[in-house]
């Protein structure tokens, strides 16, 4: 298992704006300046490709990482395997990989992908299988039906430095996706669900067998009401949204979107855990609020089920905040790793 906290960021912001690419910028050098290992680097039909946005950062920075997030349904694993090796050779960097099967069902069915959330799943496995065969070697298993029919893939394949090699992450809250994590030594993430809630549910089923990641905000300041003054003006309360989240979370076939909806019953939990980002409409993920003894109590709690990766959700006036908060409460005791 890993030592310390790994922290990446999140890409934030509108697409197209004249500043996105200027903060994207900015946000790999916070990033190298802070000791977070890196950012993800969303997808969606709204916003830049993550790859040509990745190879510019890379070109911008020195030891920051991008975590592109990559979508089987617009990706194939050869593209895939292409661009990292090619990055790795032209640059002698590392790209790490956000998994996402895919929950939002409009994107979906703007690309006429009506696979259901158990075939979603299956197809990641498939992909993944093959992107190590194009890698490093190795064959994929062989499947009655296979997605990629490709023959013989790892006779292509790239032979790329360890050292090179992605970190992949994979998201969800599902049975199907820490199964999956687990099978392929991939970081199981997930939008956490209250502390205890998220000990006897994500972390009991994510148990020892490979590493765990949570993705949230964090508001923390010296005092609590100083800390959820501030989140109440970061993500003021939207009416519309609130009930959006109650519906469409009922409807997905996402397991963190149903619990979502029976969550949001309450807006915080426990005094720190917080839906209220969500419930504005401003974000996909909770945040812990409060000064630094109560969060840091709080986030203790997901480091005591063996979290060693954070990607955070906050927003970017929060990072130096963020970072001098998150030195504190590592696993190891000795910092951002």
């Amino acid at each position: 298992m890993s030592e310390g906290l790994r922290v990446y960021a999140s890409m934030q912001g509108r697409f197209p704006d004249d500043a996105y690419i200027t903060n994207a910028v900015d946000l790999a050098a916070t990033c190298e300046r802070l000791g977070f290992t890196g950012a993800l680097i969303h997808f969606n039909h709204r916003v830049p490709d993550p790859w040509l946005l990745s190879s510019l950062l890379i070109q911008q920075s020195t030891t920051f990482v991008p975590m592109v997030a990559v979508q089987p349904y617009y990706t194939s694993p050869f593209a895939l395997a292409k661009m990292l090796a090619t990055t790795a050779y032209l640059h002698g960097r590392r790209v790490d990989l956000n998994m996402v099967a895919g929950s939002t069902p409009g994107e979906l069915r703007q690309v006429g992908d009506r696979l259901d959330h158990g075939a979603r799943f299956d197809r990641m496995d498939e992909y993944l299988s093959v992107l190590t065969a194009l890698l490093v070697g190795g064959s994929p298993a062989a499947r009655p039906d296979p997605v990629y029919d490709y023959e013989k893939p790892e006779h292509f394949a790239a032979g790329m430095d360890p050292e090179l090699l992605p970190r992949i992450f994979i998201g969800g809250s599902s049975d199907e996706a820490v199964d999956l994590s687990v099978r392929h030594g991939a970081v199981a993430v997930t939008n956490p669900a209250p502390a205890d809630l998220f000990a006897d549910g994500f972390a009991a089923s994510v148990g020892r067998r490979t590493d765990s990641g949570v993705r949230f905000g964090l508001i923390v300041r010296e005092t609590s009401e100083e800390a959820w003054a501030a989140a109440r003006r970061y993500f003021p309360p939207n009416r519309a949204a609130q009930i959006n989240v109650k519906l469409h979370g009922r409807a997905s076939d996402s397991v963190w979107r149903k619990d979502l909806a029976n969550l949001s019953a309450e807006e915080t939990h426990e005094g720190v855990f917080w839906l209220g980002a969500i419930m504005s409409g401003a974000s996909h993920s909770p945040f812990l609020v409060g000064s630094a003894e109560e969060v840091g109590r709080y986030f203790s709690r997901y480091l005591e089920c063996g979290v060693s990766e954070i990607i955070l959700a906050s927003p970017w006036e929060e990072y130096e905040s963020n970072a001098e908060f998150l030195a504190q409460w590592t696993v190891s005791g000795q910092g951002l790793s």
